[in-house]
């Protein structure tokens, strides 16, 4: 499709420099993501099915930022991150201006919020929407990663990429097929 800005060697190199969560929350299911798994799905994403240069991209629980600044690596043309937890936030804060001028950065918007509380936008605002869910491995977050998948869906014009465990495939099988989405 679209040739890149940035090689995956140099996306990849780019995202490690970013740090990981200071204050892991284990019930929020924070695990970081790391530089080679975010360079090659987004490299993915943009080479095969051109879904981040010159796009709106969402990143439903950023975290600290690794898909989102790889996303604005890769030229898209705004990045908004949304996550619930204010420390994960502040790291991803970090992570801007350790890395990027203010100029670069200001392409990057973050939001502390709940995903599962956002209500589904009357105008689909992003051409991509980009999650890494909690996977709902507890009996309280039971279901998450399919809530944080609803939402992206009602968000996306375009594109939506959620990262899942292989173990809950099935369940996605059939929930997936009500969007017209397929499962890669």
């Amino acid at each position: 499709m679209i040739s890149t800005c940035i090689s995956k060697k140099n996306l990849q190199m780019e995202l490690q420099n970013l740090e990981s969560f200071s204050n892991p929350k284990q019930n929020l299911e924070q695990y970081p993501t790391s530089a080679h798994v975010a360079s090659d799905i987004l490299f993915d994403m943009q080479t095969r099915h051109d879904a981040i240069e010159g796009k709106v991209v969402g990143d439903l629980g950023c975290g600290t930022g690794m898909l989102s600044i790889g996303a604005h690596l890769l030229d898209a043309s705004f990045v908004v991150g949304f996550d619930i937890d204010e420390d994960a936030i502040s790291d991803f804060q970090l992570n801007l201006e350790g890395n990027f001028s203010p100029e670069s950065a200001a392409r990057i918007n973050l939001v502390v919020t709940d995903v599962k509380k956002l209500s589904p936008p009357t105008v689909k605002p992003f051409d991509t929407v980009i999650l890494n869910p909690p996977f709902g491995t507890t009996d309280k977050n039971k279901g998450i990663d399919v809530e944080f998948l609803k939402v992206g869906l009602s968000m996306s014009n375009e594109h939506v990429y959620s990262l899942h465990k292989t173990t809950t495939r099935r369940v996605f099988r059939c929930f997936i097929p009500n969007f017209l989405f397929s499962i890669l």
